[in-house]
């Protein structure tokens, strides 16, 4: 399984849910590919310290991955048609 993660941003009150997040889909091995900023920020809050592959624009997302998370923000998300 193939997953993309999106953070828009991070909230003190979200640290739970990314932990059980990678937690859940690390004992799983899912593959996760993190949006790079988010990912730059979860490693300043020592929230992961594993190296992830990125992505930077949804173009990126194709149809290989099986799911989208996106953590934080208003639930938006501007896609296209893959």
């Amino acid at each position: 399984m193939k997953v993309a993660i999106y953070g828009q941003y991070y909230q003190n009150s979200t640290e739970p849910i990314i932990r059980d997040i990678f937690v859940f889909f690390n004992q799983k091995n899912v593959e996760m590919v993190i949006e790079a900023d988010f990912l730059s920020m979860l490693y300043e809050k020592e929230l992961v310290k594993k190296e992830y592959k990125t992505f930077q624009s949804y173009d990126e997302l194709d149809n290989t991955f099986d799911m989208m998370i996106s953590i934080g923000g208003d639930g938006t998300i501007c896609a296209q048609q893959l």
